[in-house]
C-alpha cells in the first residue's frame, strides 16, 4: 500500500472509532454522575435520618445540660426524671449508634459521663455528678441519694458544647 492509501485507511478508521470513542467516554461519565447522585441520595437521607433521631434526644440532652446548670426550666425536674431521660437517651443513642459518627459516638458517652456516676451497686440508679444545693429544698430527703455533692459543671458543660458541636457536623449544619 502507499502512502496516500494508509491516510485515506487511517480516516476511515478515524471516522469509525470516533463516535465508539465518545459512546464510550459518555456510558462512563454517565455511571460515575450516577454513582454521584446515588452517593448524594444516601447522604441526605442519613442526614434526615439523623435529623429524625436528634428531634427525639435534642430536648432531654437539653434538659439534662439545664438542670445540671441550673438554667432554663431545671426546676421543673426531679433527680429521678434527669436520670429517666439518661435511660432514654441511652435507649436511643446505643439503638442507633452506627447512623451517627464515631466523633459524636464519643462525646455522648463524655457527656453522659460527666452528668452520671454509674455503676454504684446492683440495682442502684445512676448518682448525679452535681451538689443537692438550691435541690433539697424543693424535694424530699430521698433526693440526697441522687448527688454526688460534686460540682462538675465545668467539664459538663465543656462536653455538652463538643456533643453540639458534633451533632451539628453529623446534621450537615455546620457552618
Amino acid at each position: 500500500m502507499k502512502a496516500p492509501d494508509w491516510i485515506a485507511l487511517a480516516a476511515v478508521l478515524a471516522s469509525l472509532l470516533t463516535p465508539a470513542a465518545i459512546t464510550i467516554l459518555g456510558f462512563m461519565l454517565n455511571k460515575r454522575f450516577k454513582h454521584f447522585e446515588r452517593s448524594l441520595e444516601e447522604q441526605k437521607r442519613l442526614s434526615e435520618t439523623r435529623f429524625s433521631l436528634y428531634k427525639d434526644i435534642g430536648f432531654k440532652l437539653n434538659d439534662i445540660y439545664a438542670y445540671f446548670m441550673y438554667v432554663g426550666n431545671w426546676k421543673l425536674h426531679t433527680p429521678m426524671q434527669i436520670v429517666e431521660h439518661k435511660r432514654e437517651l441511652d435507649r436511643h443513642v446505643f439503638t442507633y449508634r452506627p447512623i451517627f459518627s464515631g466523633e459524636f459516638n464519643k462525646e455522648y458517652d463524655h457527656f453522659i459521663l460527666s452528668c452520671f456516676e454509674m455503676y454504684g451497686g446492683w440495682r442502684k440508679d445512676a448518682r448525679l455528678r452535681t451538689t443537692s444545693k438550691h435541690r433539697a429544698e424543693e424535694g424530699d430527703a430521698a433526693w440526697a441519694e441522687y448527688f454526688t455533692e460534686v460540682d462538675n459543671r465545668r467539664a459538663i458543660k465543656d462536653s455538652y458544647h463538643r456533643l453540639q458541636a458534633c451533632l451539628a457536623a453529623d446534621l450537615d449544619l455546620k457552618a
